[in-house]
């Protein structure tokens, strides 16, 4: 007769409870592998909806991003430039607006900054690719541009104040 030895209730309780940690570790492992814990990478060539002002407050995390914003566009001496005009609630900088794209508010707008006097604006949702890493030479006063994709008109071109970047 074989004798049966008697097992301690401590080596069993150890025993489950090294069940349960590796148990616990594969389910983890699990996951983490098959990106069940992760958020998906935002989509290039999608655009994220943004302030101008949380642009300002956060330049790095959407430089080189591809941001839908509304602001006020105006035509400077320099070229185009974009502000958060009269939803001003932020210090802000003028953003160069980069390259060229079809438009016919924008188009008057250049026609009329060169015919007429007075600074010119009107307000639109743009798109486009933000770069944070520009500056020109007041880089307090013109800082950041975008690489517009698209811009929908939101007025008419009008007669704007003196600005007065903040």
């Amino acid at each position: 007769m074989k004798s049966r030895r008697r097992v301690n209730s401590n080596v069993m309780q150890q025993f489950v409870l090294i069940k349960e940690i590796a148990l616990a570790t594969l389910v983890a492992l699990a996951l983490s592998v098959t990106g069940c814990n992760r958020t998906a990478a935002p989509n290039p060539n999608v655009a994220v909806h943004v302030s101008l002002c949380e642009l300002y407050a956060n330049p790095e995390s959407y430089n080189g991003t591809l941001v839908t914003f509304t602001a006020t566009i105006t035509r400077l001496p320099g070229g185009n430039y974009v502000f958060p005009g009269s939803n001003k609630d932020c210090v802000y900088s003028l953003v160069r607006f980069e390259g060229n794209i079809q438009n016919p508010t924008l188009a008057e707008l250049e026609s009329s900054a060169l015919a007429s006097p007075g600074r010119k604006e009107f307000d639109l949702e743009l798109t486009g690719k933000f770069d944070a890493g520009y500056s020109e030479e007041f880089k307090e006063l013109f800082r950041y541009r975008i690489f517009p994709t698209a811009v929908k008109t939101l007025s008419p071109v009008r007669v704007g104040p003196p600005l007065a970047a903040a």
